[in-house]
């Protein structure tokens, strides 16, 4: 079984805001953020589906859709390690 969640909890990514104001790469752990809200999830339900929504630093970065509310979460955790460029689209 996939393990997105923790993938993208536990992974280093470079922080667009960094880049931009300091005009180098800047990685950054997500647990060892001083703020709790970097890594934030949505959560809602169209019909019969959980709609999970990952959102770095309140940037919405993955949406998942399912049946059961965990796979949910863990397609919207693949969709951001993708969007980051941390995971290839055929993993």
């Amino acid at each position: 079984m996939p393990r997105y969640i923790v993938d993208l909890n536990n992974c280093k990514y470079r922080s667009e805001v960094a880049m931009k104001h300091a005009n180098a790469s800047s990685s950054t752990d997500l647990q060892k953020q001083a703020s709790l809200h970097v890594l934030t999830w949505g959560e809602g339900q169209e019909g019969n589906l959980w709609v999970m929504t990952c959102k770095i630093n309140d940037v919405p970065r993955g949406v998942g859709r399912h049946a059961k509310k965990g796979s949910a979460k863990e397609e919207a955790a693949r969709q951001a390690l993708i969007q980051l460029g941390l995971l290839s689209e055929s993993e």
